[in-house]
């Protein structure tokens, strides 16, 4: 039952989170990051780590709660997880490509890539708007080509098998 309660809300923030046109505001993070925390009984370490971003945030909040459900389901990334969302809590302004930056750890299941995602990393911190952010992206998508999953559904596919 408890593994059918953290599906739920895993599907619950994967569709609510990235099928919004609107990024969360603050306080809406803190209430879902809050709903998240009281029925969590794994990473709760982590978990509080990541309370402490959303705290201090002004921007992307969508990607803080994802890595919260991420540090949920796959523990084993706690650490890759928290330093992307310290890596994202440098950010001023709100992006898309945080996203997929948060998922290409898992999808280079044998950590080929580990250098180039911590460099795509630091650039979208240095993007300064939607038309970097664009080129940013293409080379992200490069890299995911390469990688041995090319999506979350297929990397949790693979570890159900």
């Amino acid at each position: 039952m408890k593994y059918l309660f953290l599906l739920f809300i895993a599907l619950f923030l994967n569709t609510s989170l990235y099928a919004q046109e609107e990024p969360l505001s603050k306080t809406e993070a803190e209430e879902k990051f809050r709903q998240i925390m009281m029925s969590s009984d794994v990473n709760v370490g982590g978990l509080s780590e990541l309370r402490y971003y959303i705290e201090t945030g002004n921007v992307n909040f969508d990607d803080y709660l994802y890595i919260a459900q991420l540090l949920q389901e796959y523990p084993a990334y706690t650490v890759t997880l928290l330093e992307t969302a310290r890596q994202i809590s440098f950010s001023r302004r709100e992006t898309t490509l945080y996203k997929s930056l948060i998922e290409l750890p898992f999808l280079d299941l044998a950590s080929k890539y580990k250098s180039e995602i911590h460099k795509f990393v630091l650039l979208a911190l240095r993007s300064k708007n939607e038309e970097e952010d664009a080129k940013l992206q293409a080379q992200i998508d490069d890299l995911i080509s390469k990688c041995h999953y090319k999506t979350m559904e297929a990397f949790k596919e693979g570890q159900t098998n």
